[in-house]
């Protein structure tokens, strides 16, 4: 059989050793730090097949180790599959994006030689060569910090890309994320300070410092709301703790996106300040009116852009690449 699977191991790339059906065999001979799934991806979009604009890797049905001290399966249900990973579906597999991180926190602690088995299969966009998209290598450089949904709607609709953090797909007022940086989004994921709020047509969580979507569009009943809430909670648990570690080695960009009337300068800084206490980081913060596509700098590490306006879950989104462009040469720089 032909692998549509390799692994990064700690930056390393390596084949299965074996293939049978649908299961790739890996052999590994330490513990290790980091454990990427890599396969070809595309977008349903781009090759004619609907409208899914989501990247799409290989389709993971099962995640098993295989040691001396016995074996683990790690459960796809667990909301710790994050980075490069979409959605359950059908309560039984997920699609990578083609880069996936195994959860850190589900690998089994091991010693000497093991086996990891992946069962994986293929789709169209698998199998077909297709060029390698600049604008998700682009986007992935930067990680929003809210106040809204605004730049996770550009990341996903121009690349696909699932880079998923803490405020991706949440809300957080800008005059309280200083506050929020400062406590390190304490109380973040905690069952005792969080409700679940159906708004007539969407589930939301609201938490201790801001308030996320569910992906859960029906209502449902008092059992079905509780484990809403528990899972939505756990995966918060998990993106805090992932928020945090990213701030300390800001190998990203991070984007705050607000009205002009709502962020005023001694507001940039004060989110940077905030920032800089857990890292060296980097912030681009964008409010509409005159357009103003390259980023103009304010203090070391804090750029100020304006848009002509934003661009909301339908675009357009050319405004957004340029700007993203020049603040990437500048971020080279």
């Amino acid at each position: 059989m032909t692998a549509i699977l390799r692994l990064r191991v700690d930056g390393a790339l390596q084949d299965p050793a074996r293939v049978a059906g649908d299961a790739h065999w890996f052999d590994l001979a330490r513990p290790a730090r980091e454990i990427r799934l890599v396969s070809a991806s595309a977008r349903p979009l781009d090759l004619g097949l609907g409208k899914d604009r989501r990247r799409l890797g290989v389709q993971v049905l099962a995640i098993r180790f295989e040691h001396a001290t016995g074996h683990a399966e790690l459960p796809l249900t667990d909301p710790a599959f994050v980075d490069g990973f979409h959605k359950l579906q059908e309560d039984r597999y997920r699609f990578t994006d083609g880069d996936a991180l195994l959860p850190a926190a589900l690998l089994p602690v091991w010693e000497g030689p093991a086996t990891l088995c992946i069962r994986a299969l293929a789709w169209r966009g698998t199998r077909q060569a297709v060029p390698t998209d600049p604008n998700r290598q682009l986007l992935d450089r930067f990680e929003s910090l809210g106040a809204d949904c605004e730049f996770a709607f550009v990341q996903r609709h121009v690349s696909g890309a699932t880079h998923i953090g803490l405020l991706t797909w949440a809300r957080i007022a800008s005059d309280r994320l200083p506050a929020a940086l400062d406590a390190g989004f304490a109380g973040t994921g905690d069952a005792a300070q969080s409700r679940l709020i159906w708004t007539g047509d969407e589930y939301f969580l609201e938490t201790a410092w801001l308030r996320t979507h569910t992906s859960v569009f029906t209502q449902t009943d008092a059992v079905g709301e509780q484990d809403i809430l528990e899972r939505g909670c756990a995966r918060l648990r998990l993106l805090r703790r992932k928020l945090l570690a990213d701030l300390a080695v800001a190998e990203r960009v991070f984007v705050h996106t607000a009205p002009h009337a709502a962020l005023p300068p001694c507001r940039m800084h004060d989110i940077l300040a905030a920032l800089r206490r857990h890292g060296p980081a980097r912030l681009l913060c964008v409010t509409d009116g005159a357009a103003q596509p390259t980023p103009q700098p304010l203090a070391d590490g804090l750029h100020h852009a304006r848009l002509p306006r934003f661009a909301g879950a339908d675009g357009p989104y050319d405004d957004w690449l340029t700007l993203c462009q020049e603040a990437r040469r500048i971020d080279d720089a």
